[in-house]
């Protein structure tokens, strides 16, 4: 399965999905597909793309897409107010309990928490269980009863990011641990791993270089993700004046277009610091962290050999880039 973004030549797929997300109770027959050129449903979809907030993920599994999940500011049943995005989900009948539904509203929250929404809302039938319990395992409240539905409510993660101080330098060392990758079904090394050479060159004596550069994320005054910088010898070095960059979040908190913001935000200080070009390494156990690196502009220059497995060097020119 494939979770990306609904590309403009296929926003007249939605009008499949619109009808599909449309809730049949139980020995009800479904409604004739005409229904969707109501006003009150056209909404959804009419036009979609053209307003900033339009934003739709589809999941696709051979080539066909199976489901889509989608947000935009309308006059909506799940309105609460002009600044909060209204969400749409279906998937295909033949592909529910599969999972899908949870992978695209995880990565709809991202991409709206990334754009800087405080929160998202929906109206769901109360007659519909399974979605009700759905929405509540994913942290959605019921705000208000409107007839027979209920309106929806989830806040999407409130963060701050700001530099690190020197009294908390400390922290690097949970989220250096934080980084080192355990591949699927294995154990997480020992942190005692901390202490060899080739990882303490990470974060001993941190802030003593010039070079030294790190922000954190904070979330209810609690610091649960970190990006720093310095130059160094270490897997991913690659020459005297560049650095390079460590990023890692405590796991309740990725997925959630945090570690985007936070890596886009120490891009721009190092743009600003007027680096050429930094540097980092990645294993190349997981795919879909150097897929998104090279989104960003990262290209693989070399291989290393880490400290568990082999591991990509990517490295990033600066020069002239805005990290929006």
């Amino acid at each position: 399965m494939i979770i990306r973004e609904m590309q403009p030549n296929e926003y007249h797929e939605l009008e499949k999905f619109l009808y599909e997300a449309i809730f049949i109770p139980e020995n009800t027959p479904p409604p004739p597909r005409e229904i969707i050129t109501r006003p009150e449903l056209q909404i959804y979809i009419k036009n979609f793309g053209e307003q900033s907030s339009d934003i739709c993920f589809v999941a696709e599994i051979d080539k066909k897409i199976v489901g889509a999940c989608w947000a935009r500011i309308i006059n909506n049943y799940g309105h609460i107010d002009n600044k909060t995005p209204s969400l749409a989900l279906s998937v295909l009948k033949n592909f529910r309990r599969r999972g899908i539904a949870t992978a695209l509203l995880k990565k709809i929250f991202a991409q709206l928490a990334e754009k800087n929404f405080k929160r998202v809302s929906l109206s769901v039938q109360k007659e519909n269980f399974a979605a009700i319990e759905l929405y509540r395992k994913l942290n959605f409240e019921i705000v208000e009863k409107r007839g027979d539905e209920y309106l929806m409510v989830r806040k999407l993660i409130d963060y701050k990011i700001r530099e690190i101080k020197p009294s908390e330098y400390g922290e690097l060392e949970n989220f250096l641990y934080e980084a080192i990758h355990a591949p699927e079904g294995g154990v997480k090394i020992s942190r005692d791993v901390l202490k060899i050479p080739e990882l303490r060159v990470y974060t001993e004596n941190f802030g003593s270089q010039p070079a030294d550069d790190c922000l954190v994320v904070e979330v209810d005054k609690k610091i649960v993700g970190a990006c720093w910088v310095r130059i160094m010898n270490d897997f991913s070095h690659i020459d005297n004046e560049t650095p390079s960059l460590v990023i890692a979040l405590y796991e309740n908190f990725c997925g959630q277009g945090i570690g985007s913001k936070l890596i886009k935000t120490m891009l721009n200080r190092l743009v600003d610091k007027n680096f050429k070009q930094v540097s980092l390494s990645v294993q190349k156990s997981i795919p879909a962290t150097k897929k998104f690196y090279e989104r960003l502009g990262f290209e693989v220059v070399g291989e290393v050999l880490g400290e568990t497995e082999l591991e990509y060097v990517m490295v990033l020119k600066l020069e002239g880039k805005n990290f929006a």
